[in-house]
């Protein structure tokens, strides 16, 4: 009986590296003989054997290869002893070269300056042109083609292309093992002081926003259009701050919610917590209010201390949040700046799920609700729908186990994760604080690292090459120093920034709060002398104002003198005819009399110069107009 089959259409495959007819063109040969079957490591051993003398037909049978195959090798009458190769076309590259070339992508990888597959074709073109291999290369483009790059990644199942994440240099160059150990070295010690210390006192505090017009997520749409539409609450929305808390044993804090308003309003709020600042965003005053919270819900005392993970911004570092933090058993830690994408527990297992269950339910939210918005007195109720749903507590244990926080890991992360930061080698100076420790230590970190944590406007460092002359190398060395001649690994040029590098930080530290008080008093010595000067600016342009006045009324200037002369007299009797009024900047307004800003006295304006007096600092009677004696 004969059957026949119909003809069943298969969809092609298609690379993104080639065009798609070379595919049509029969790109890849299905091999049909059995010739060449053998691996090369039997091969290899058969030729091992023969050169200790065993026989041919003994070495055949042990490893199924021909006869004939084994004399030809032993004889060298091939191009290639030892190797197999079937066909009449030969390897461009040679196996070391390509494998030098794979390691140098994986490291340029790894430091976060990965190769694009056209870097890795020019690579390969110029690699060939300084050994002066023959190559069908186009000396036209200077690279290599897409069938010899998609070839490569074929041979070598490690490489794939991939989509990479932004990574801004700040992040790439701070997470370094320096500031990393430091961290690790500051949690130990927290620990060791309290013995009984477990994961249900080990909390970690962040932020994150929310708005108000979500992003759609992905729907099913009829194929070959090209705009597709999902309804959300406006172009640009705004923004919530919010504030989510998780100890290492996955138990969570009730969220609080930060809404850009002036005063806060009740409505707002579905069983909560609310603040409302300006901006929207945290501040000092807002972060002890939530301390209030957190100690409320936690009930730390000094008995029982927790231990709090927060992020380096200045609102968890103000005076007042540590004093109240002191003062009820609750140690802050800090984090590395620009590491928390690494050791955070928050940023590594929670935020992302969160925001999508957010976005999910602001989906069902517009769906339920047609023709309407999102506006602040719903989105309390919607975070808190995906906050329930995303707060498992798998998720919390992950994150601090995955952090190395809880249980306690200071070697999860490998050298290989730390390969960005090698793109520096300046070192790294900290002038800060350490807890247990009674002085302002200086840590000074001999590996690579940076200056550029502190400045976020100032870390676009120029890379450089680090052998950038090509001319320097000749053919007769080693493939290695050639693909790093040709292919640089990144290095930034040392900076003369005189901002001193922060650091992770033990903050409610008695060593770190006497450092903040100090940097708080000569912020108000700052701020007097700023004061003091705008004071004398004022005078200054007094002087050049009355100076002004009585040159275009054709009179003579007044001495210097008489600026800094203090005048007191009794005061007069007032009449009406007296030009007396408040000016209207009273507290503000300098009188040349005594030279003193402000004051309760009534004042006086100079019906010549329009200058404002004291009016105890004048010699007015109370008759007619008032003129100053510099008029």
């Amino acid at each position: 009986m004969v059957v026949y089959v119909s003809s069943v259409s298969f969809p092609k495959m298609h690379h993104p590296l080639i065009p798609k007819t070379h595919h049509e063109m029969g790109r890849y040969y299905i091999k049909k003989s059995t010739r060449g079957n053998y691996s090369s490591e039997n091969l290899k051993k058969a030729l091992e054997d023969l050169r200790e003398g065993q026989s041919y037909h003994s070495v055949s049978k042990k490893y199924t290869i021909p006869c004939r195959t084994l004399q030809r090798h032993m004889k060298g009458t091939i191009r290639q002893p030892g190797c197999i190769k079937l066909g009449r076309f030969r390897p461009i590259l040679s196996d070391e070269m390509e494998t030098e070339i794979v390691h140098h992508a994986i490291e340029m990888q790894q430091r976060f300056y990965g190769l694009t597959p056209m870097d890795i074709r020019k690579l390969a073109f110029q690699l060939v042109e300084m050994k002066k291999l023959p190559h069908p290369f186009n000396s036209t483009k200077q690279m290599a083609g897409n069938k010899w790059l998609l070839g490569f990644i074929e041979r070598h199942p490690e490489l794939s292309v991939h989509e990479p994440e932004v990574t801004s240099v700040s992040r790439a160059v701070a997470f370094n093992r320096p500031q990393v150990s430091r961290f690790f070295n500051i949690l130990k010690n927290a620990l060791e002081k309290d013995l009984t210390m477990d994961g249900s006192r080990i909390w970690n505090m962040d932020e994150s926003g929310v708005t108000t017009a979500h992003k759609p997520r992905r729907i099913i749409a009829k194929k070959g259009t090209k705009q597709v539409g999902k309804i959300t609450s406006g172009e640009k929305g705004k923004n919530v701050t919010v504030i989510c808390a998780v100890n290492a044993h996955g138990s969570y804090l009730p969220p609080a919610m930060i809404y850009p308003r002036v005063r806060m309003n009740p409505q707002l709020l579905k069983g909560t917590l609310g603040f409302a600042t300006k901006s929207g965003w945290t501040d000092c005053e807002v972060f002890v209010k939530w301390l209030k919270h957190f100690t409320d819900v936690v009930k730390s005392t000094l008995e029982r201390k927790v231990i709090l993970l927060v992020d380096g911004h200045a609102s968890h570092k103000s005076l007042e949040a540590i004093t109240f933090a002191r003062d009820h058993g609750i140690d802050l830690i800090s984090f590395p700046p620009h590491c928390t994408h690494r050791i955070q527990p928050l940023d590594l297992t929670f935020f992302g799920p969160l925001k999508e269950y957010y976005r999910s339910e602001c989906d069902k939210w517009m769906i339920s609700n047609p023709g309407k918005r999102i506006s602040f007195f719903e989105i309390a109720g919607i975070f808190g729908t995906a906050y329930m749903k995303c707060a498992t507590i798998d998720k919390g244990v992950s994150g601090f186990r995955s952090g190395g926080i809880w249980p306690y890991n200071n070697d999860i992360f490998t050298d290989a994760e730390f390969a960005p930061s090698l793109m520096t080698e300046n070192n790294l100076v900290i002038d800060t604080v350490v807890a247990g420790s009674s002085v302002i230590d200086t840590v000074v970190a001999s590996s690579s690292v940076v200056d550029t944590v502190v400045a976020s406007s100032s870390v676009a460092d120029t890379v450089v090459a680090s052998s950038s002359v090509v001319d320097t190398v000749v053919p007769g060395s080693s493939i290695q120093v050639m693909i790093q001649s040709l292919s640089p690994l990144p290095k930034a040029e040392p900076r003369s920034g005189k901002r001193k590098a922060e650091a992770a930080e033990a903050l409610t530290s008695t060593p770190f709060k006497q450092a903040l008080l100090e940097k708080h008093q000569l912020q108000q010595m700052k701020v007097e002398n700023q004061a003091r000067r705008k004071l004398i600016l004022k005078k200054k342009k007094l002087k050049k104002t009355v100076a002004a006045s009585l040159a275009a009324r054709g009179k003579k200037a007044p001495p210097q003198s008489a600026f800094s002369t203090t005048k007191k007299t009794v005061p007069k009797k007032k009449i009406v005819d007296s030009d007396k009024r408040t000016p209207k900047n009273k507290d503000n307004e300098i009188c040349p009399g005594c030279d003193e800003v402000g004051g309760t006295e009534d004042w006086i304006r100079c019906s010549g110069c329009n200058v404002w007096w004291h009016e105890q600092c004048t010699s007015y009677e109370g008759i007619r107009g008032f003129v100053c004696d510099f008029c």
